[in-house]
């Protein structure tokens, strides 16, 4: 199942923009049969640092993880989604700055569906993208304003086992909306 972190506050965003980016893993409490109480999370693993190289990280917001383990980083101000193993390999960056499809003004969080499919929640032209697992682009939808469909500054996405993508809009009640892609595909 696809899991997907918010980004930070804005105020620890700008600090994690000054410093190099440590995404730790950590393995899930376990428990016993004997308790019920969780043991202490062991860390397992680090990777990047501050940069634009492949690996590096300039402002990174949200993380997802997708069925396989691969791990999506949405790095804000390199205006690019990162992909990697989840040892921390790099394979893979899509993404440049701009409003076209498949450019960024700021990618702010990211997560993964059951098939694969990525979604980006692209905060400065106020949509989201759904792209493939390598990076090829799919569709979107939103766009700046406060009707049906459009948002004012989406800050986080998920996804559902059924496919429907939920979408917080931090401007504009309802604060989380509801959204299914359509059916055909794309």
């Amino acid at each position: 199942m696809a899991r997907s972190l918010s980004p930070p506050l804005a105020s620890l965003r700008t600090l994690i923009s000054q410093v190099s980016l440590l995404i730790a893993f950590i393995l899930a409490p376990a428990f016993t049969a004997a308790s019920t109480a969780p043991t202490t999370p062991t860390f397992v693993l680090t990777w990047g640092n501050y940069g634009t190289a492949p690996g590096q990280f300039f402002s990174p917001g949200g993380v997802g993880v997708d069925a396989l383990g691969n791990v999506y980083v949405a790095d804000q101000f390199n205006n690019r989604v990162q992909k990697f193993d989840r040892y921390g390999n790099f394979l893979a960056q899509w993404g440049t700055y701009g409003a076209g499809t498949g450019q960024f003004n700021q990618p702010y969080a990211v997560t993964a569906d059951r098939s694969g499919n990525v979604y980006v929640v692209d905060l400065g032209n106020a949509r989201i993208q759904k792209f493939t697992a390598t990076g090829g682009f799919l569709t979107q939808w939103g766009g700046f304003g406060t009707g049906n469909g459009q948002f004012k500054e989406p800050i986080a996405v998920a996804t559902d086992a059924s496919a429907n993508v939920y979408v917080v809009d931090a401007r504009h009640a309802p604060l989380d909306r509801r959204r299914r892609p359509p059916l055909d595909g794309s």
